[in-house]
């Protein structure tokens, strides 16, 4: 799950009890489940928005977990929240960096549901807390689908080293998620196409985003001994933006590995 977090006009003497929660849940629900977990981000600005507190509730095991991660730079701006659901792992990502990474979270049917909270609003003053451009998906169960398709798809869960083509540990997931898909099934062959976003210059963007693809083949061949022959690479550094690269966010979409059968 992705969504963008924006908050505005937060400041010290007026949020002190603000905070945002996302709720992992087994029930449709508009009030509190009766069983669930929390992940909380207090908003108070310069006061307490450097920690994620990670609870569980009505659970026969007892998770809290107080994660320290300053945050406060980014608020009064948007945020981009990436959550990775895998069985009962549970990760949470803001932008590019992971914040959270819990192995038994989300137990039984927890995470079946999603709830969004804010608490302690004072609605007295001009304060903004929204969520935007939510989007769910499945990227495990129909990956070798998705690479079926005449025109592919791309995903931001491969992530790389700043101006680098060295991947983050945090992109292993997926790419073995791939590499079994690949492995499994050795007539599928994939066309790798990097993408930037619009830092830097044009021609530094398109040398980056070729070697980018280069570094995800590689990782597919050593790992999972993907043929060569099966794999084709290529960049488009800046030139395909999906937006106007004008935001955080906006620069973390466009940074993206796209993937077409050929």
């Amino acid at each position: 799950m992705e969504f963008d977090l924006f908050t505005f006009n937060l400041e010290y003497k007026g949020t002190t009890a603000l905070r945002f929660g996302i709720h992992l849940v087994e029930e449709p629900l508009i009030s509190k489940a009766k069983k669930g977990a929390e992940i909380e981000m207090p908003l108070w600005y310069k006061g307490a928005s450097d920690y994620f507190m990670v609870e569980t509730y009505g659970m026969p095991s007892k998770i809290s977990n107080k994660i320290p991660y300053d945050y406060t730079e980014k608020l009064n701006d948007i945020i981009h929240f990436t959550l990775v659901k895998n069985g009962k792992r549970v990760r949470l990502f803001l932008d590019e960096t992971k914040v959270v990474d819990i192995p038994s979270l989300a137990a039984d049917q927890l995470g079946k549901y999603i709830q969004f909270y804010v608490r302690e609003v004072d609605l007295q003053k001009d304060l903004v807390v929204a969520i935007a451009n939510l989007k769910i998906t499945e990227e495990g169960e129909d990956l070798r689908s998705k690479l079926l398709k005449a025109e592919g798809f791309s995903t931001t869960a491969i992530l790389f080293q700043t101006a680098s083509d060295k991947l983050q540990p945090s992109s292993f997931e997926f790419l073995d998620q791939l590499g079994e898909v690949l492995k499994a099934d050795e007539f599928i062959r994939v066309q790798i196409i990097g993408h930037t976003d619009s830092d830097g210059d044009e021609s530094s963007n398109q040398i980056l985003s070729e070697k980018r693809a280069v570094s995800v083949a590689n990782y597919l061949q050593e790992k999972f001994g993907i043929a060569a022959n099966r794999l084709q690479t290529s960049g488009k550094g800046e030139s395909e933006p999906l937006n106007t690269n004008s935001s955080a966010a906006e620069k973390s979409a466009n940074r993206r590995v796209e993937f077409k059968k050929f």
